[in-house]
This record gives structure tokens, C-alpha cells and sequence, in this order.
């Protein structure tokens, strides 16, 4: 008797047998008994008889015939390359990577990545709890699959998400990833503006916590509000500034300022490092240069640069350097430098705000 030739097309299909179901033999199982075992036999807690080992070792060899009878890896595989690559990566950002149980609220679940998270659309791979809303959807695909086309699925999983705890137009939840393991792609659905782009790792529970819970148009507005009148400013390095934050009201992710030698370009970007931080559209910079004696100088410029009521920028706001030598800076020039502490860097707080030349 072939089993499968009695399986109905949609069993077939969602277990990958329709290519194989002329070879596929096995005399003392029927087909009826095999489709009122098979949710039985997936649970490894029940007792089995003689009947029902044969009913579930009929069903191993069916998934392992989905490969073409290839030992399965995270290449040809999308569960092997979510359990042996995804889930550490979730891991290690801080998220519990569970199942979906029905009837346990999400409150319980804070930090939760939730497996097969049900939608309207379908279930979700991974759906990102915190706070008792669900604030992410994560799409996993096999490692030989690139993740960025695939953002789209994510999008039709926060659409289809029943009685959101947060609404931004038609979607329900406003973090997207895509993965296969080693690319991540991530979109932040709430600004229309907002482009998708590759990040090196999933965003912990507080960053998407401080992200959700920052007014991102109101600090452009604030931004918009503050005057840039700075006494050393010229009218070319204010043109510099204005077309930096035009850029930073579009989304725009990277800009590049030319400016000739001498024109004084630390200058305007400390100028508007000033105005990012204060409007709060930034709260955290790093400045970065290729020599140490450009960090020096940058230091310097900092510590002199005039910020509210009278204080220079480094009393106003956290500033940290690398570690310099007493010889970088000149010899009437005060040498305090400030290394940036380490908890910063690995166990940030929303609170936190500095800048960094390094």
C-alpha cells in the first residue's frame, strides 16, 4: 500500500511529499491513522504504543525527505539556521527566546521572543515582547536566502497583528528584522521617511524601549526652533549646519561635509553637535578622527566651545576621550582627560547622553 497516495494535497504540500509519494511504503499504517496520530506523536510527553513509534518514525522519515535526503544544515534549512544561529543572536541581545503558549499574557513574557506568534497573516517567527506589548517582528530565513527582500513578510505580520498594543497607521508593530543568521536587515516602520538599512546585531529591550519612547518629530522642531547664532559662526559654516539637519529631517543616514583646510570644520561641527544634543535629536555622539593629535585638537575645541549661560560644552554635557598623553595637548593648554567608562559602552541607560572624540 502507498501511504501517500490517499494524503491530501494541502498535507502533501505543507510537508514537502508530493515529489515523493510514489516511494514512500509502509503496509501496516494507514492513512487514517497516520493524519489522527500526527499531532500525538509530536509530543514527546505522551506514551507511545508499538503503533503510534511507527506512525512517528513514518513522519521523520517524511521530513527528512524534504531535503532530498541531504543531512539538514543551516544552509538548506530555515528551523536549523533559527535555532543554531538566530536564537543566540537573540540570546546574546538580551531577548528569551520562547514558544507561543495560547492564554499566557504578554506580561509575563518582558523580554520575550516569542516562536510562531500567530497573525492574521499567519505565525510570525518571532515576535519581540517588552512591557507587555509587542514591539518587534523578527522573519527568519535559511542561511543561502538573502533577508532584504524578505522585510516585506514582516510587514504583513505587523498589519495582521490582532488588538495592537501600539498603532502607526495600518501597522501594528513598528520594528522590523529580517535575517538568515548573518545579515540582518531592520526597518523602523513609524516615519514614512525611514528606510530600511543592514544592522550588525538585534537592538536590545531598552534601545527599543528608549527608541519607542522618544517624539523624534518634536526634537526637529525643537531643532528647527533654536537659533544658530553662535559670535564665531560665519555665514558658510551656518549653510554647513542648516544642510546637515535638512538631510537628518529626511532620514538621511550619512552625509558627507567638504570643506577646504582652514575654513574651520571642527568649528561647525561642534556647533552643531551643540544643537543635536540640546534639541534632543541626539543624545549620545562619537566623534571620530584618524590622528591622535586631531582627537587633541577636537578635545580642545570642545572645552571651548560657548554653551548655555556662560558654561563651556564639557560642563554642560558627559564628555569622554581616548587615553592621551600630556604631550598631545601644549604646554600651557589644562590636561584633564576623561576616559569613557566602560558601562556605557556594555550596559547603556536611556538616561545617558555624551559625546566622545576618539
Amino acid at each position: 500500500m502507498e501511504v501517500c497516495v490517499s494524503f491530501d494535497s494541502a498535507l502533501l504540500d505543507g510537508y514537502g511529499l508530493w515529489k515523493y509519494h510514489k516511494c514512500i511504503q509502509e503496509p501496516d499504517i494507514s492513512p487514517r491513522a497516520y493524519l489522527s496520530k500526527r499531532r500525538c506523536y509530536l509530543d514527546p510527553a505522551k506514551k507511545r504504543t508499538n503503533r503510534s513509534k511507527k506512525i512517528y518514525d513514518l513522519w521523520l522519515r517524511h521530513r527528512n525527505m524534504k531535503t532530498h535526503s541531504t543531512p539538514p544544515t543551516p544552509s538548506n534549512s530555515e528551523w536549523l539556521t533559527r535555532k543554531r544561529l538566530i536564537d543566540s543572536m537573540l540570546k546574546a541581545s538580551g531577548w528569551k527566546v520562547a514558544p507561543y503558549v495560547e492564554g499566557r499574557p504578554l506580561t509575563a513574557q518582558h523580554r520575550y521572543a516569542i516562536e510562531e506568534y500567530p497573525t492574521v497573516a499567519g505565525p510570525a517567527d518571532y515576535a519581540l515582547c517588552a512591557n507587555g506589548q509587542i514591539i518587534g517582528i523578527v522573519e527568519a530565513k535559511k542561511l543561502t536566502l538573502g533577508p532584504q527582500n524578505v522585510l516585506s513578510q514582516a510587514e504583513r505580520y505587523s498589519r495582521g497583528l490582532e488588538k495592537p498594543g501600539l498603532r502607526f497607521g495600518e501597522y501594528g508593530v513598528p520594528f522590523l528584522y529580517s535575517t538568515n543568521g548573518e545579515v540582518i536587515w531592520h526597518h523602523d516602520i513609524r516615519y514614512a521617511l525611514n528606510r530600511s538599512r543592514q544592522i550588525t546585531r538585534f537592538h536590545t529591550p531598552e534601545a527599543l524601549g528608549e527608541r519607542l519612547n522618544r517624539d523624534f518629530d518634536e526634537a526637529l522642531r525643537h531643532l528647527y526652533t533654536l537659533p544658530n547664532n553662535n559670535a564665531r559662526l560665519r555665514p558658510y559654516q551656518r549653510e554647513a549646519n542648516d544642510a546637515i539637519e535638512k538631510a537628518i529631517s529626511e532620514r538621511k543616514r550619512a552625509m558627507l561635509v567638504a570643506m577646504a583646510t582652514g575654513t574651520g570644520k571642527t568649528f561647525t561641527l561642534v556647533n552643531e553637535i551643540y544643537r543635536l544634543m540640546k534639541s534632543g535629536v541626539a543624545k549620545r555622539i562619537l566623534f571620530l578622527v584618524d590622528r591622535r593629535s586631531l582627537a587633541a585638537q577636537a578635545v580642545r575645541a570642545f572645552a571651548s566651545f560657548d554653551a548655555d549661560h556662560g558654561l563651556k560644552f564639557d560642563k554642560v554635557y558627559e564628555m569622554y576621550s581616548q587615553r592621551f598623553q600630556k604631550e598631545d595637548f601644549g604646554e600651557e593648554e589644562k590636561f584633564d582627560p576623561k576616559m569613557l567608562p566602560s558601562s556605557y559602552l556594555l550596559s547603556p541607560k536611556p538616561g545617558n547622553a555624551f559625546e566622545a572624540p576618539e
